[in-house]
């Protein structure tokens, strides 16, 4: 639904406003005492753990209602095991005789569960600048709790959030329905005109919907990974509390999903992260793909099919894939990579079954564009996908020391002098020079990563000649009608600048006359790229592969991660991967303020992803990334002028 009508937005209190895990925690923690105390269990650790398990079996839904499955099955295996026992606690609580014991055993978990002390609770951090945003712009603010009155009221009172309220409800049943109603009565408003946000589909997005009211789904914390029914399904989905500032303003300057555009341009990872992001503001986003990768799998289809890359193509493609309309099957087998064992994979090790996908269409039809336009058909993609070129081509670069390196692969090899200029060949002349008798160049197999790499024989040298390369007209016409473009994040040379070196999509660039253009910086440098690189070394790398002429305010901004974060005690789950990092030769990209103000308008503001175990874990390519929510919502927020909140908490 539309947000233009919009007038009045009414929130859900527990877990939208603010993190519910905490009290959670400590409700659980009160009741695992409550059954060790009364020698119901003999140890307070085990009482948890039981209390856990069940909450896993039964999920969150009914974890603070009076049906509360968990403390049920607790309170009739306890029953069970010490009746007697049971029997004289229930006594002593004065409970009525005739009451059922485990029903009443269950009713004084749940009083000790609710508990009307708060603990120390903070709303979540862009929580209040949100409510003066929206406040400030005219909106109307409503919150409603159906929680027990007393400990909702304290929760309010400790979280400082009252003052933003036009009217909050604090009460008891009727259920959300005939809340929303009323207010939609007492206030003068039409469905078109209520926007309903709430962390739970099954109950305030589920009302909000039959009542047929604008809805948004925080999917944060404990209800994130619910998958919605049919009818809970909401109009927007987000993960922070800004995104529903920064959707208003854009439908108010007419920029609601269905007419705002924006171009990607970047390839890797990056690209699929900044797509995903942007899934809330725009329903026909474009991509823009770079087509010179030559390592892993992708490599190995080049040298053997003769086709174009499809590793990154194949990532666009899932970052905009419907879930709502695809097989789930489909896509968890467009996605498969083989283990990355010979034993497990022999010769498919590590290679994906997308990427055979892409290739064999290509192959079918005779064209990549249009394997591109079929894959995207099958997975129901909402957006268009791109390659940068039409032809099949080769980053290369020269060094600072004067030597050049051929390929993908080889340019981003660390262990090299710094890359002065990058450029493009077309692989049929990569290959014409290969084949050549006597040629200069030589075709060897890396004997620990398999991978093929382009070398220059000893003593030789060799020049390409650098053909004509074209791009996509429909690539063209969206960077030159595009909102927003926008540049990375992702490898500097291999997934952005490689994009740039195509003189077609350059020049579109240096042309647009509307509105504008962002670069996302990288989070961690890079080795055999962009070692020891600051923010501003990013930038200036871009700007040095564009004419000089033609430099000025072709970016018009750039955003940069807020370093400051990983000094927060909040942060030190990370610091056992930036000290891998830095044996590695990657460390964090720092913001140098007065070099990036001679540059244009940046933004350093926290855009990190949230921290995952398996991030320890991550190969020796892999690095660190951008949370799609924050970096999207930042890239809007700039195109329509509004402050890139604190989404970390930097400021507590």
């Amino acid at each position: 639904m539309s947000l233009e009508n919009a007038r009045a937005i009414v929130f859900d209190l527990d877990g939208t406003l603010f993190d519910l895990t905490p009290v959670v925690h400590a409700a659980r923690q009160r009741v695992a005492t409550f059954l060790f105390s009364n020698g119901f269990f003999s140890t307070r650790a085990y009482a948890r753990q039981r209390i856990n398990t069940l909450e896993r079996k039964h999920g969150p839904y009914y974890s603070s209602s009076p049906y509360y499955f968990a403390f049920f099955d607790i309170a009739k295996a306890v029953f069970k095991d010490k009746p007697d026992q049971v029997r004289r606690f229930l006594d002593k609580q004065n409970t009525d005789p005739e009451a059922e014991p485990v029903e009443a055993l269950v009713a004084e978990m749940e009083r000790v569960y609710n508990a009307e002390d708060v603990e120390d609770i903070r709303p979540y951090p862009d929580a209040l600048h949100t409510l003066r945003e929206l406040r400030h712009a005219g909106y109307k603010l409503f919150l409603v709790t159906l929680g027990r009155a007393r400990r909702q009221r304290n929760k309010i009172e400790c979280l400082g959030i009252a003052p933003y309220f036009d009217r909050i409800i604090n009460e008891g049943p009727p259920a959300h329905a005939y809340w929303f109603s009323e207010l939609m009565e007492n206030h003068d408003l039409s469905p078109d005109q209520l926007i309903v946000v709430g962390d739970r589909t099954h109950d305030e997005i589920r009302a909000g919907n039959r009542q047929g009211l604008t809805t948004i789904w925080l999917r944060r914390g404990r209800f994130s990974r619910e998958t919605p029914a049919i009818g809970d399904r909401p109009d927007y989905e987000i993960k922070y509390l800004a995104q529903i500032s920064t959707l208003l303003h854009l439908s108010r300057i007419g920029k609601n999903p269905d007419r705002f555009r924006i171009a990607v341009i970047g390839g890797g990872t990056g690209l699929p992260t900044v797509l995903r992001g942007l899934r809330p503001y725009t329903r026909h986003p474009t991509a823009v793909v770079a087509v010179t990768d030559s390592g892993a799998s992708s490599g190995r289809i080049r040298w053997n099919l003769g086709v174009q890359p499809p590793g990154d193509i194949r990532n666009a493609l899932t970052a905009l894939a419907d879930p709502e309309q695809i097989s789930q099957g489909l896509f968890n087998v467009f996605q498969h990579r083989f283990p990355n064992s010979e034993q497990e994979s022999g010769i498919f090790k590590n290679d994906h079954i997308g990427n055979f996908l892409v290739a064999a269409l290509t192959q079918q039809l005779g064209d990549f564009h249009a394997a591109i336009k079929t894959a995207s058909d099958m997975l129901h993609v909402q957006g268009t996908v791109f390659p940068a070129s039409t032809d099949n081509v080769d980053i290369c670069a020269k060094l600072t020391n004067g030597e050049h390196r051929y390929t993908e692969w080889m340019v981003r090899k660390p262990g090299k002098p710094p890359i002065d200029l990058a450029y493009l060949v077309t692989n049929d002349t990569l290959l014409r020079e290969l084949n050549r008798k006597n040629s200069a160049l030589d075709r060897v197999i890396d004997p620990e990563t398999g991978q093929v790499e382009i070398c220059v024989r000893q003593g030789r040298k060799v020049s390409l000649e650098q053909d004509q390369i074209r791009a996509p007209r429909g690539a063209l016409q969206a960077i030159a009608d595009a909102d927003i473009v926008v540049i990375g994040p992702g490898s500097l040379y291999t997934s952005v600048i490689t994009n740039l070196l195509v003189p077609d999509i350059q020049k579109a660039l240096v042309k647009r006359a509307q509105g504008k253009t962002i670069y996302v910086c990288n989070i961690v440098t890079q080795p055999g790229q962009t070692d020891d690189f600051r923010a501003s070394d990013h930038l200036k790398s871009i700007l040095k592969h564009i004419p000089e002429n033609q430099r000025d305010g072709v970016i018009d901004h750039t955003l940069v991660q807020d370093l400051r974060i990983f000094q927060t005690p909040k942060s030190k789950d990370w610091h056992p991967l930036l000290k891998k990092y830095k044996k590695d030769g990657k460390i964090l990209v720092e913001s140098d303020t007065e070099t990036l103000d001679a540059l244009g308008p940046w933004t350093r503001a926290d855009f990190l992803e949230e921290f995952h175990p398996d991030a320890i874990e991550r190969g020796t390519g892999d690095f660190i990334s951008h949370d799609p929510a924050k970096v999207a919502d930042a890239i809007c927020r700039i195109f329509c002028g509004l402050s890139v909140p604190d989404y970390w908490g930097l400021d507590e």
